[in-house]
């Protein structure tokens, strides 16, 4: 797939990841959403938001609601993907690792 598709994939029999890919089409480069910050739409214990997001698996299934099927559905995004600064790091703080969905 071309840049900036998104697709989900079952590992180890019983969970579901999402990547984002950032290559152009035919190379291979992906970047796996490890772990989300919730911000809205959750009205839980900063306890029950960190189990929610702390994981590859519980990002996409549990705080997400995505599944194989669902990432079927799309063919054109629904969003935009921008980069910004990554934080709380010193080294290497201004490479391009952190995205953010624009609405």
């Amino acid at each position: 797939m071309a840049a900036g598709h998104a697709f989900v994939y079952f590992i180890y029999g019983m969970h579901e990841c999402l990547n984002f890919v950032c290559e152009p089409e035919g190379q291979a480069g992906c970047v796996l959403i490890r772990a989300i910050e919730p911000l809205i739409g959750i009205q839980a214990s900063h306890k029950a938001k960190r189990q929610l997001s702390r994981s590859p698996a519980n990002s996409t299934a549990a705080a997400l609601s995505i599944d194989r099927p669902l990432s079927a559905a799309f063919d054109e995004p629904a969003f935009k993907i921008d980069v910004t600064p990554r934080i709380g790091i010193m080294k290497c703080a201004d490479w391009p690792l952190r995205f953010v969905l624009v609405k």
